[in-house]
């Protein structure tokens, strides 16, 4: 089981359904005419832009997508441990991008943050991923809620086996530097997982201390994995924070592609 916690650059603040903007989009005259769909917008010392057809402007206010087509990785805020991360094209859900991350190491991540100004009651996070080579424990993708007051962050992951089995894990970094962790039970796919094949991953997760409903879900490929199961930390609202990419490698080699990030909230 893999211990994992988003230690990535924040990549943006994000108020509604945007995306990073490529440094070509910034400089290809966005926002002329005064159209609030074509604007470019700065928050927080990030730059910004409307989102296109994969994430549509009525998405909703509490919205994230990417689907790193005409992205300049630089602006993503990719952070590296013994592990690349870049924009590829060639391989990809919807064409032309991906993002790519090869591991070479013990400990290793190719990932970056977003963090959002609100406390979600309830998240879900899909995602599309191939793995042409695998062979170690990964952690994936991420939902984290950060809690200010005790310095406390929250993770539910993603995480896959060496066998391409996925399976959901709870990863909390406590404020004196110590850490606990919880793994759920591992569901193998229905005719097993064959290497480089896309799947589809959505991540669930309800945290209502109003309610005390502490709940998790995923699927992949349709295939329900688990829902509504219940959580084994003592969980709490915060700060929504996403890592996008590897956040934890357990050994080099693994090689991961990753398309059609969709984040909704729901407050």
């Amino acid at each position: 089981m893999l211990a994992s916690a988003v230690a990535c650059p924040i990549a943006a603040s994000l108020a509604g359904c945007y995306w990073l903007a490529s440094y070509q989009d910034l400089t290809s005259g966005l926002g002329q005419g005064g159209d609030a769909e074509g604007d470019a917008f700065k928050e927080g010392g990030d730059v910004l832009v409307e989102a296109g057809p994969f994430c549509p402007v009525d998405a909703g206010p509490l919205v994230y997508c990417m689907d790193f087509d005409g992205v300049d990785a630089s602006i993503l805020g990719l952070g590296t441990s013994q592990a690349s991360a870049t924009i590829v094209s060639g391989v990809y859900v919807s064409p032309p991008s991906s993002l790519f991350v090869r591991l070479y190491g013990q400990a290793s991540s190719g990932a970056y943050g977003v963090s959002f100004p609100f406390e979600p009651t309830t998240s879900t996070l899909q995602f599309d991923v191939s793995s042409p080579v695998l062979g170690q424990w990964v952690t994936l993708l991420s939902i984290s809620l950060y809690e200010d007051s005790t310095n406390t962050a929250r993770t539910l992951n993603v995480v896959v086996s060496p066998e391409g089995v996925f399976q959901v894990q709870e990863y909390f970094a406590l404020e004196d530097g110590g850490s606990e962790q919880n793994g759920h039970t591992a569901v193998p796919l229905d005719g097993g997982a064959e290497a480089g094949a896309w799947h589809h991953v959505v991540l669930s997760l309800t945290v209502d201390d109003a309610q005390q409903k502490y709940l998790s879900g995923l699927t992949v490929d349709g295939q329900v994995l688990e829902n509504d199961q219940p959580l084994g930390l003592s969980w709490a609202q915060g700060n929504a924070q996403l890592g996008v990419g590897v956040t934890y490698g357990g050994g080099g080699g693994p090689q991961f592609y990753f398309d059609n990030i969709r984040a909704d909230f729901a407050l």
